[in-house]
């Protein structure tokens, strides 16, 4: 493993130990979607969360979240992703810890055929011929 490589998945590691629910939850929501509006991050943090807005500033502060500019929407609202250097070690933590398919129950219900969540879990899963 390249030692850049090494040195990103200890940082990811040390960085995320803090993570709770809510820091899991919406990062491997942004992060399965590739994307996601700002109200759609705010439906998904309902009280007692951290109001989105305030969870929002923190992750883009520690680096967890990039503002996304989406080519294909025609929405003007302001959306995010995970930072790509922490995507997919994102996406690997919530399908080892068996949370990823819960996330993904949640996204198409909460964006319907929006949704490419079943893509994403078919990724990780290696299942995508399925």
């Amino acid at each position: 493993m390249p030692a850049s490589l090494t040195a990103l998945k200890q940082r990811f590691e040390i960085a995320s130990a803090g993570f709770g629910a809510q820091d899991w939850t919406l990062l491997g929501a942004i992060a399965t979607e590739l994307a996601l509006s700002q109200s759609a991050i705010e439906q998904l943090s309902p009280p007692p969360a951290m109001p989105a807005p305030l969870w929002l500033k923190r992750a883009q502060t520690e680096g967890w979240v990039v503002p996304a500019r989406l080519t294909r929407s025609g929405s003007l609202k302001p959306h995010f992703a995970v930072h790509p250097d922490y995507e997919q070690l994102v996406l690997r933590h919530l399908a080892a810890s068996e949370e990823l398919e819960r996330i993904g129950a949640v996204l198409r219900t909460l964006l319907g055929a929006r949704s490419v969540s079943d893509l994403t879990l078919a990724l990780q899963s290696g299942g995508l011929d399925e």
